[in-house]
Order: C-alpha cells, then sequence, then structure tokens
C-alpha cells in the first residue's frame, strides 16, 4: 500500500503541487486547508507521516503537534521563513523534518522517507528498551524468590532455581509465573506475621534441611493453596 501523506496548509497551491506530485511518487496524498477539519482528518486518514505549515493559521499550532506526538505519527514542519526561533521550535517538539518554502520536489521525498525511517527506528528503540526493562524486572522476581527459598529452607541457590524450575514444569507455565505466586504468598506471610507480632519470619517458620523434592512439594502446596 501506498504511504499515506496528510498535507496541512492554507496556501491552495502549495497543496495542489504536493498533492500532485506526491500521487506521482506513489505516494497517497490527503490536503487540509481548514481549521476545523484538522484533527478530524488526522483520525480518519491515519496518516504515515504529516506535513504542517508550522503558521498554518489555528487557535495553536501547538495542539496539532502534541496530538500527533501522542498518536506516535511523524510529522515534517513546511515554513517560508528562516526565522532560527522556528528552527529551534521545531526541533524542541520533536519534528523530524524542517522544509522551506519553495519546497524542491525532490528534496521534499527525501525529507519524507528520511523521516519515516528515524520514526520507525525511533519506535524500534522504545520497543528494545521496553522490552530490555522487562527482562531486568522479570528477572529481578525471579531472583527474589530464589532468595525467598533460599532463607526460608535454608538451601543454595541452585537448589532454590532447581525447585522454581521443577514447580514451572510439574504445573505447565513459566518460572517467572511461579516465582510471582512464590513472592505473593511470601508477602502475605509476611501480613500474617507481622500481625501475629512476630518480626523475623525465619524465627516464626524454622524449616529443618528438606531436599529438592521436599520443599518443591512444600512450595507448590503453599503457593496453590
Amino acid at each position: 500500500m501506498p504511504r499515506k501523506i496528510l498535507i496541512i496548509d492554507s496556501d491552495t497551491s502549495i497543496l495542489k503541487t504536493f498533492n500532485k506530485e506526491l500521487i506521482n511518487h506513489d505516494y497517497s496524498a490527503v490536503t487540509i486547508d481548514k481549521e476545523q477539519s484538522v484533527f478530524k482528518q488526522i483520525e480518519q486518514v491515519k496518516p504515515d507521516i504529516v506535513l504542517l505549515d508550522i503558521h498554518f493559521p489555528v487557535s495553536s499550532n501547538t495542539d496539532i503537534t502534541e496530538h500527533l506526538s501522542k498518536e506516535e505519527i511523524p510529522f515534517i514542519f513546511i515554513s517560508g521563513s528562516q526565522d532560527q526561533t522556528i528552527l529551534k521550535q521545531s526541533d524542541s517538539i520533536n519534528a523530524l523534518g524542517f522544509l522551506l518554502k519553495p519546497v524542491n520536489i525532490n528534496q521534499l521525498i527525501i525529507e519524507i522517507e528520511t523521516a519515516l525511517h528515524l520514526h520507525n527506528e525511533r519506535i524500534q528503540l522504545d520497543r528494545r528498551k521496553e522490552n530490555i526493562n522487562i527482562t531486568i524486572d522479570n528477572n529481578r522476581k525471579v531472583s527474589v524468590a530464589i532468595g525467598i527459598i533460599m532463607e526460608r529452607y535454608h538451601s543454595n541457590g541452585a537448589q532454590a532455581f532447581e525447585v522454581i524450575r521443577s514447580a514451572a514444569r510439574s504445573k505447565q507455565c513459566r518460572i517467572l509465573d511461579i516465582s510471582k505466586k512464590i513472592i505473593d504468598e511470601h508477602e502475605k506471610t509476611l501480613s500474617s506475621i507481622s500481625q501475629a507480632g512476630c518480626s523475623d519470619i525465619t524465627n516464626c517458620d524454622k524449616k529443618k534441611s528438606l531436599s529438592t523434592n521436599e520443599i518443591l512439594n512444600e512450595v507448590i502446596e503453599s503457593i496453590y493453596a
């Protein structure tokens, strides 16, 4: 499918030129020259990128850019002014390009493709960061669960992890799922002990040395009680 380009500019001659040239370059183009239809068109068109006249006569251009940023729609500013203040403004609100009028069509195509590429890279980077943060958080939960078993049953790390892994296999779920249940059960136990007036869980619930299978059975019983 062709890329959908939304052009927002009050200059109808520019709209006609851009519309014609973009279609000739295998893009799908939609134009807006009135403030009243901006947000409605953005919602309906769901553009891949927006070309926005920085001087488009609306109550606030910031409203449009904030909406585009919220919807993760990349945009390029178009302006007839080389004012440095305007250039700085485009950087501060995350515009992915800035074109001066009159716009060379070849340069426009380059800017569009560059902006789309940068936008895609930004999304992929954000997703990688999110995945890394999730992985770190999940690993922390597993480590906490291992620590709980080590403390409660006076076991070593390898034995504690084997208990969690075996429990996951037994219940056909992830190690993370078992770890979360162990943490939840531990927090409930701490709450109960606190209410009972005991300040140290190791003194309230001392365990003799148990085998891995014995610990496994007790863990499964406690978290699936």
